[in-house]
């Protein structure tokens, strides 16, 4: 999953992708932004998730480390 920031961006195909990888436990996903158009996507084992599928997920890691939720 490291490499992917060596791909073009899915929307315009510029290889400008910042990628950022964000690891929960049991869940480690890539949020890829493209420079050139602004596409931003959660990659998750080379597919697109949406971000409201991973909210329960950072709500639980945030819980348990003692940090507010809200």
């Amino acid at each position: 999953m490291d490499a992917f920031s060596s791909r073009p961006c899915p929307a315009c195909g510029s290889l400008g992708l910042l990628s950022v990888v964000v690891s929960t436990e049991g869940t480690r996903v890539m949020f890829t932004i493209c420079h050139h158009c602004e596409d931003k996507r959660w990659i998750d084992d080379d597919r697109e998730v949406p971000l409201w599928s991973l909210v329960p997920e950072f709500r639980r890691r945030w819980t348990a480390r003692g940090t507010k939720t809200g």
